[in-house]
């Protein structure tokens, strides 16, 4: 409601912390999650309550409780063992081996796919395979790979 302070102000970091100023008067509405990232925001957002909360207890962050990470009991209740090979067959990757799935975003998109296409040789001589899935900003190309190789598979969202 318009003129009425907020119940709550949730900061997750980055860039939405720096959009406080409308909490700044109601610090008691404020809670800021996981202020790890060392962004001037986060750091004012830390100042202005009691109420942070992180990932781990070993954030040390001054009036910080450790929550963890919550995740949806989708996740926590996944049987890996017996979804295995149906997602290994749906992404096209090999029913054995390591696989090594990676994930970016942000501002550390572009040189996270870069360092992993970069490092395609070397894991290709382990005989790792990738799951690469990338944002649609910042689209990686599949490497030409012979048949024998490892497969390095893209997914762009």
């Amino acid at each position: 409601m318009p003129g009425e302070p907020p119940p709550r102000v949730v900061v997750a970091g980055g860039h939405s912390a720096g959009h406080i100023e409308p909490a700044m008067n109601f610090a008691n509405a404020l809670r800021c999650l996981e202020p790890t990232a060392e962004i001037t925001a986060n750091r004012l957002a830390v100042r202005m309550t009691t109420h942070v909360f992180t990932a781990a207890p070993s954030v040390r962050v001054a009036h910080a409780t450790a929550i963890g990470i919550p995740l949806r009991p989708a996740i926590t209740g996944l049987d890996r063992p017996v979804l295995r090979d149906a997602a290994r067959r749906r992404f096209g990757l090999r029913p054995d081996g390591p696989v090594l799935m990676v994930t970016s975003g942000s501002q550390g998109a572009r040189s996270i796919n870069a360092a992993v296409s970069g490092a395609t040789a070397a894991l290709r001589a382990t005989g790792v395979q990738v799951l690469h899935i990338t944002g649609p900003q910042h689209v990686v190309e599949a490497p030409d790979r012979d048949p024998a190789d490892p497969p390095y598979v893209v997914m762009p969202t």
